[in-house]
C-alpha cells in the first residue's frame, strides 16, 4: 500500500482507456507513415548518438539508386495532406511526451509533499533524496523512472524505451523538416505506441495511490481499469481527432 501525505486528489472520470489508434485508421497511416527511423543518419553534417533499435525506413528508395522513383516518393510526400498528417502526428507526440514528463517527474516529487505553510508547498527533502534521487544523481528524470520501477508501476524495459522516446520526441521538435521533405525520415507509430501504453500504465499506478489513500472511497469499489484521469482523456480527443483526420 502506498501512502502520500497530504496528496491533492487526482481528478478521475469514467472514459474509455487511452489505446492504439483505431485499426482503420492505423492501417490508413501505415500507409502515410510506413517503416521505422534512422536514427543512425547524419544530420545537418553531424553525427548523433541514436538508439540502436531503430532502423531505416525501408520504403524508400536512394536517389542514386533509381531517380525517378525517388522523385515519385518525394512529389506524394510534399502534398497536402501527407504534410498535415506529418505535423498532426508530430503535435500529438509531442502531447504524449511532455504528459510522460509531468506524471514522471512532478508526481513522484508530489508524493513526498507533506504540507502548505506561509512559505508554500513543504516537501520531505530527506526522503525525496534517499528514495529518489541517489537512484540517479545526475539526472532527476532517470532517477524518478527507478522509483516508479522499483514501484512495479512500470518494468525496466519500459523506462530504457523512454530513450528512444525521448530522442524522437527531440528530433520531432528541432529537425522536423526533414519529416516533411526527406523520403528516408517517417515519424515513428511505433515509438508512440510504445508512449502511450508506458504513460497509461504510469497513471494507472497514480490512480492506485490515489484509491489506497481513500480518494475513491465515495465511489464503492473502484476498477483501476475504468479510472482514466482528465488528461488522458484529453489525450483521447486528440487521438479521435488525428484519426479522423486521416479519414479526410
Amino acid at each position: 500500500m502506498f501512502c502520500r501525505p497530504s496528496a491533492a486528489p487526482i481528478a478521475e472520470g469514467p472514459a474509455d482507456a487511452v489505446g492504439n489508434l483505431s485499426s482503420r485508421a492505423a492501417d490508413r497511416r501505415k500507409g502515410i507513415l510506413s517503416g521505422r527511423i534512422d536514427l543512425g543518419m547524419h544530420v545537418m553534417g553531424g553525427s548523433m548518438p541514436r538508439p540502436p533499435d531503430v532502423t531505416r525506413h525501408n520504403g524508400a528508395v536512394a536517389y542514386a539508386d533509381n531517380p525517378k522513383e525517388y522523385m515519385q516518393q518525394l512529389e506524394a510526400k510534399l502534398q497536402p495532406q501527407r504534410i498535415r498528417a506529418t505535423l498532426s502526428f508530430a503535435g500529438l507526440y509531442q502531447i504524449t511526451h511532455e504528459m510522460i514528463k509531468q506524471s514522471v517527474l512532478e508526481e513522484v516529487r508530489l508524493f513526498y509533499r507533506q504540507g502548505f505553510d506561509e512559505t508554500g508547498w513543504q516537501y520531505d527533502e530527506e526522503e525525496y533524496k534517499r528514495r529518489v534521487l541517489t537512484g540517479a544523481p545526475k539526472d532527476r528524470f532517470r532517477a524518478s523512472l527507478l522509483w516508479l520501477v522499483d514501484s512495479e508501476a512500470i518494468t525496466l524495459a519500459q523506462a530504457d524505451r523512454l530513450d528512444a522516446i525521448y530522442a524522437h520526441r527531440h528530433e520531432l521538435s528541432h529537425e522536423l523538416t526533414k519529416y516533411i521533405v526527406d523520403p528516408d525520415f517517417e515519424p515513428s507509430l511505433e515509438l508512440f505506441t510504445d508512449a502511450l501504453v508506458i504513460l497509461k500504465a504510469i497513471r494507472r499506478f497514480w490512480s492506485s495511490v490515489e484509491k489506497d489513500i481513500g480518494s475513491f472511497e465515495d465511489f464503492g469499489d473502484v476498477d483501476l481499469d475504468e479510472v482514466v484521469p482528465l488528461s488522458l482523456m484529453v489525450l483521447q480527443q486528440c487521438i479521435d481527432a488525428y484519426a479522423a483526420g486521416l479519414e479526410t
